[in-house]
């Protein structure tokens, strides 16, 4: 803005000044990631504030084309900037529809419709891991469960036998139920014998084995 006066000599103007009018905020999305039978990843980027401070941002979701925080969504936080959530309790194998969205106090604004797929449930997926204490008539080793196929575990452990390709029809421990790391110890074992060992882990879907290590 510049203010102006004229008269016979002419016109002259003052010095320039600047302003913004204030608007709702702009906001984009960002891709889904992440994306499992139950849950998924998303976020955006709010970039302006529209003049008015960001009280809420997040992310919506829904079965239809340009969902909104009237249905399913996540609060992640405020203000401008990059963001990121997990949306959850979603169904396996579903097309679904993911918008950002940030909030002023002049209004809401959405950020480009994102589609994504959730993946079939499955069976868990883990590995064995290797001896790493082997005394007389004992051994430590264990496991890692990278993914409970979205489904809640059952239950892990490990099995052993003399054979090849041991399962916990035979001997076996029970470890726990969660996904990560987890650690077990093979009594009763008999000196000077080779054993076959492998981590399992089961949820609704089945039961699955790791790797086989051999001590």
């Amino acid at each position: 803005v510049r203010a102006y006066a004229t008269n016979a000599g002419g016109t002259a103007y003052g010095a320039e000044v600047d302003f913004r009018t204030d608007k709702p905020p702009v906001v984009t999305t960002t891709a889904a990631g992440g994306i499992m039978p139950r849950q998924a990843t998303c976020g955006g980027t709010v970039t302006e504030d529209g003049g008015e401070t960001v009280t809420d941002r997040g992310v919506c979701w829904g079965a239809s084309a340009n969902p909104t925080v009237a249905g399913d969504h996540v609060h992640i936080g405020s203000g401008v900037g990059v963001f990121s959530g997990t949306l959850q309790i979603l169904t396996p194998e579903t097309h679904y529809h993911a918008r950002a969205y940030a909030i002023n106090s002049l209004g809401t604004s959405y950020g480009a419709d994102v589609t994504f797929d959730t993946t079939a449930l499955t069976a868990p997926i883990l590995t064995t891991s290797v001896i790493s204490a082997n005394i007389p008539r004992s051994a430590v080793c264990g496991g890692a469960v990278s993914s409970d196929g979205g489904e809640t575990l059952s239950g892990h452990g490990v099995c052993w036998s003399t054979s090849t390709l041991p399962t916990i029809a035979g001997d076996h421990t029970h470890d726990g139920s969660n996904v990560g790391v987890f650690i077990s110890i093979l009594p009763a074992l008999t000196p000077g014998a080779t054993y076959h060992v492998r981590a399992w882990a089961e949820n609704s879907i089945g039961l699955t084995y790791g790797n086989e290590v051999d001590f």
